[in-house]
């Protein structure tokens, strides 16, 4: 898993990557996000033991 940290030396820029929570997801966006979830929480069948990601 990667995570990215924004970076910005602009004010303006600065405000704008802290305001990532300004909005809302209703029912439909949430159950279609949902919808994406695996039981076991792979795709395609990927088993860890030998799954090589590069």
């Amino acid at each position: 898993m990667a995570v990215s940290i924004p970076k910005s030396a602009s004010s303006v820029r600065q405000l704008e990557n802290i305001s990532i929570f300004d909005f809302s997801l209703d029912e439909t966006e949430m159950n279609l996000m949902t919808g994406l979830t695996h039981p076991d929480g792979r795709i395609n069948d990927q088993n860890p033991a030998v799954y090589k990601e590069f």
